[in-house]
């Protein structure tokens, strides 16, 4: 059951890595890395790590710095 959940998680953050532009990706440089910021995307509902459009550029700002801190270097 667990392997099975864990190809499943793989398959997705596959695709939801082709959603997110090149130069984002290149930037990420681990499994681990990407994995983290799926999951941080996951649990705050976000498509995207690469591009955000909220209605307040604070909201847009805090994810950025969030996923800048997960992924240990400058994304945008």
């Amino acid at each position: 059951m667990i392997i099975i959940e864990a190809i499943e998680k793989l398959r997705n953050i596959e695709k939801w890595a082709g959603w997110q532009s090149e130069s984002f990706n290149t930037k990420l440089k681990s499994i681990s890395i990407i994995e983290k910021i799926y999951d941080y995307c996951m649990a705050n509902d976000l498509e995207f790590a690469d591009d955000f459009d909220f209605d307040s550029e604070e909201e847009n700002e805090k994810y950025r710095k969030d996923i800048e801190k997960i992924a240990g270097v400058k994304l945008y």
